[in-house]
């Protein structure tokens, strides 16, 4: 027992010791302030753990380009509320700095002494309301007088700054100062678009100057909030890496890579997604962009996609292009890169004209296009996008399993180029696919042509190539150089054939159907068009001894972490059967049946990257028991006919049913571990009482052993 004592006493000296030693010193628990956003290498922090911007760009419906002072605070209440419902934690929105001094011709731009102070009121109110609905802010200080780029116009630059950034200097509900939205395209655009050859004062050096003269002013009045800059393009944000905490441009298609060197744009060079290009072939190229800036930033930073986006209208645009484009980058930003964050451009369409003043457009009327950008209509219903943005915004993903196929692939034999102009490499024209009932009725018809089509085309399709003279309105090329096209699309529920109107210009061409991964058949396709219809297999009833395919998939392409299936007789104790790695937030196991009766299986994911764990509901079969084969016996007569009994006689039909998630827990989330702060020896005076104190527990402990 004193052995016992002894190890104890020790045991506890040691800990209060090294509790005392080595906890970190009080100045790094207070070098970031609670409650304000921080950068540590790649990520933004707040309160020791990962911050990731996840939101929308903001300007109300009602109140497009006009003066703060003007907004009707209950709509902007609606439509914060509206943003949280859909899984934001950041709304970036901004100032206009003529508004601001009373001034929008900017004649004043150099004299004027203060901000008005009912726009300083209107700011306070903005920034209430979001912190009423737990949301955080990026507030651009732009747009600024055009003036501002001279050096001379600094001091009333200086005034502007001041007057804004103290007023809130101690408030963490901003993340960061955003210096001037789209600087970039107002200073280095030739005009008519930009300045640039029309004011001599609108050069790239100008521009620098003054947003590195801006960052310096706000650091001496503001040590907490962090500096970016919303470029339109992005390279120009590898200009200001020396002076901001992290990279923020928007991806919306263009680049201007030459900007590094050169002191004009001159020709914008495409890289994001659009119209024509298949879903991977938008995600790799979008990803290879990023990749590019990242290679080189100088020192570790984050990034955060200023503004993403599509309009829904206007042009060739389309709710569900628009859809596929935020699919696109979220997956690039949050899955495949996993960065510091991304806005979209915008909450909600606008009306137009506005109910007060506007300070743009002021020549010409919004364009159909930039009133149609958001997410959500006039009536705030959701289009597909704000659905996407939803998704990807949630902590966790959800799991589903199938209830039929989803996927159709097909693999070609050879390929061909076209010539030396068109270098694509091409396989098959496809015009449409069809899917067909046990009658041979029509239950879906997909015009891959279409632009409504587009969607549903993951690899290996080119864009609509319009007619092939009587014989097709619309079509598209399908191979790439892997010979492969994929779609995604759930049949419809009856579907027991496929019907494909196809065209191969080469002879000798095969054409392997593949649905959910499973070989259905090899056809060999003639020169022409010609359409040829595939049976799907019978679907077989679940018996002891045979193998039930389980299908299921995430609400997000993701393709890490593990799929576990579990299996249960009661939903109480689970049993793991295989496990799995998604693929593009698809999986599939074969599931042996055992014995019969109700057999309940639910997946389980261990979360990776940025989110966390989850488990689907849990779905029952129930298995019949195998016939009871009858065997002659010779038994006594009963003695009575009331001891006589009937045999029960009952079938029970194979049957999946989706039903509510088990009452027992959930698996712990796994969530990446934040970077933690260094662990170092106390300092100070503050350390040494307790440190007495702990020695003087150990003299007592030792003392009750003598």
């Amino acid at each position: 027992m004193r052995n016992i004592f002894h190890l104890v006493s020790s045991w506890l000296c040691a800990a209060l010791v090294t509790t005392f030693v080595f906890l970190p010193k009080l100045s790094d628990i207070q070098s970031h302030p609670k409650d304000f956003v921080y950068v540590e290498g790649t990520y933004l922090m707040l309160n020791g753990e990962r911050f990731i911007v996840k939101g929308y760009n903001y300007l109300p419906r009602d109140y497009g380009w006009t003066d703060m002072t003007t907004w009707d605070w209950e709509e902007v209440d609606r439509e914060f509320a509206l943003a949280k419902a859909y899984g934001a934690n950041t709304i970036r929105t901004g100032l206009h700095a003529p508004s601001a001094i009373g001034d929008l011709t900017c004649a004043k731009a150099r004299t004027f002494r203060e901000v008005r102070p009912e726009y300083l009121e209107a700011v306070h109110t903005l920034v209430s309301i979001a912190e009423k609905h737990d949301l955080r802010l990026i507030l651009w200080l732009g747009d600024l007088c055009p003036q501002f780029l001279l050096p001379a116009y600094y001091p009333g630059l200086e005034r502007y700054i001041e007057a804004i950034v103290t007023a809130f200097a101690d408030h963490p509900q901003i993340i960061a100062w955003d210096l001037q939205t789209d600087v970039d395209g107002f200073a280095l655009q030739r005009y008519p678009i930009g300045c640039h050859g029309l004011l001599s004062y609108c050069t790239k050096t100008n521009m620098l100057n003054m947003l590195r003269f801006m960052a310096d002013t706000i650091r001496q009045l503001d040590s907490h909030h962090l500096i970016t800059v919303g470029f339109c393009w992005v390279t120009t944000s590898l200009l200001a890496q020396d002076f901001t905490d992290f990279l923020m441009p928007q991806v919306l298609g263009g680049d201007v890579p030459e900007i590094l060197e050169g002191e004009a744009a001159s020709q914008l060079q495409g890289y994001g997604p659009g119209a024509g290009l298949d879903y991977d072939t938008m995600v790799s190229t979008l990803e290879d962009k990023i990749r590019s800036l990242q290679s080189q930033v100088a020192r570790p930073m984050p990034i955060v996609f200023a503004e993403y986006g599509s309009p829904s209208a206007g042009d060739n645009y389309s709710p569900e292009l628009q859809r596929q484009i935020y699919d696109v980058y979220l997956e690039v930003a949050f899955l495949r890169l996993k960065l510091a964050g991304a806005l979209n451009w915008t909450l909600t369409d606008f009306i137009w004209p506005p109910k007060s003043q506007p300070f743009a457009f002021l020549d010409n009327p919004l364009p159909v296009t930039e009133q149609n950008f958001g997410a959500f209509h006039l009536d705030y219903s959701p289009k597909p996008a704000a659905e996407i943005a939803r998704a990807y915004y949630a902590d966790a993903p959800t799991i589903a399993f199938q209830d039929g196929p989803e996927e159709l692939k097909f693999i070609f034999s050879k390929t061909f180029v076209p010539g030396p102009e068109d270098t694509r490499v091409l396989a098959v024209a496809f015009d449409s696919i069809t899917f067909l009932s046990a009658d041979r009725s029509s239950l879906l018809t997909l015009d891959i042509g279409d632009p409504s089509a587009r969607s549903y085309l993951v690899q290996g399709f080119s864009g609509d190539e319009s007619p092939w003279g009587d014989e097709a309105k619309n079509f598209v090329w399908a191979g790439g150089e892997e010979k492969t096209a994929r779609l995604w699309l759930p049949f419809p529920e009856g579907t027991r054939s496929i019907s494909l109107r196809v065209n191969s210009v080469l002879e000798d061409m095969d054409m392997t159907v593949l649905v959910d991964d499973e070989e259905i058949k090899t056809l060999s396709l003639g020169v022409g068009w010609k359409t040829y219809t595939i049976q799907l297999p019978e679907e077989q009833p679940f018996t002891i001894g045979s193998t039930f395919k389980l299908r299921g998939k995430f609400n997000l392409p993701i393709s890490e972490g593990t799929v576990t299936i579990q299996m249960s007789n009661d939903q109480i104790a689970w049993q793991d059967v295989a496990s799995i790695v998604p693929e593009r937030g698809r999986f599939a196991a074969s599931i042996p049946i055992e014995h019969a009766g109700t057999l309940w299986l639910r997946a389980v994911w261990s979360g990776a990257g940025l989110y966390r764990s989850a488990v689907s509901e849990a779905i029952s079969l129930e298995i019949p028991a195998p016939p009871v084969t009858p065997t002659a016996t010779v038994v006594p007569p009963p003695a009575t006919d009331a001891n006589q009994t009937k045999a029960a006689s009952y079938t029970v039909s194979p049957m999946l049913t989706v039903s509510p998630p088990p009452a027992t827990a959930s698996p712990t989330p796994v969530v990446e571990s934040a970077p933690q702060a260094p662990i170092r020896l106390c300092g100070g005076a503050g350390a040494l009482l307790p440190f007495l104190a702990c020695l003087g527990i150990c003299f007592v402990l030792r003392r009750r052993q003598a």
